[in-house]
């Protein structure tokens, strides 16, 4: 399957009831040949409207970031592990992300990424199978291996935090520029 066609299948998922209330499903963005795949938890209400990942003030704050690290949206793959904007921003459920990992894991294969940002605790502690704290984490690189699939994840903050703490954006930054610097 090529990344069209699964792109496809994302915006006409009705896997849980995440679906009921979405305007659309947001599947990811960026280059299917990257080296490096940045992933968050979840699609926010701006996604949601627009269709595409990382919108609204998130968004803005990940420009920047990719800018001061040297890269724009274009040269990395942006992807959530859920595709369809929880109702008013809540947590994704542990059914909800087992219902959208399949996607996820198809664009590992899809992409075949030499380097996995994770973006928040939530994602390093789904890809890492294990508690994380982010702040004592955050820069530090880790094996990642499934059946199919053998890179790196790096741990960094959720691009939301920085939202609210502004100083998080030069340490996202920082930390992803060591991710680009690893491949």
């Amino acid at each position: 399957m090529d990344i069209d066609e699964h792109n496809d299948e994302i915006r006409s998922c009705t896997r849980c009831r995440l679906s009921e209330n979405r305007t659309q499903a947001v599947p990811n963005q960026g280059d299917p040949d990257a080296d490096v795949m940045l992933v968050g938890k979840m699609v926010g209400y701006a996604d949601d409207d627009v269709g595409l990942p990382y919108q609204g003030e998130a968004g803005n704050i990940l420009d920047h970031v990719l800018e001061n690290a040297g890269v724009t949206r274009d040269d990395v793959f942006l992807t959530n592990l859920t595709r369809c904007y929880p109702p008013e921003s809540r947590n994704p459920r542990t059914d909800e992300l087992d219902r959208c990992a399949s996607y996820f894991e198809r664009e590992l294969d899809i992409v075949d990424p030499d380097v996995i940002v994770a973006l928040g605790k939530l994602v390093a502690e789904r890809l890492l199978g294990r508690d994380v704290s982010v702040e004592e984490e955050h820069g530090t690189r880790h094996t990642y291996n499934t059946l199919t699939y053998r890179g790196e994840v790096f741990v960094t903050y959720n691009v939301g935090a920085a939202t609210y703490e502004a100083e998080l954006r030069d340490v996202i930054a920082d930390d992803i520029a060591a991710a680009l610097g690893s491949v």
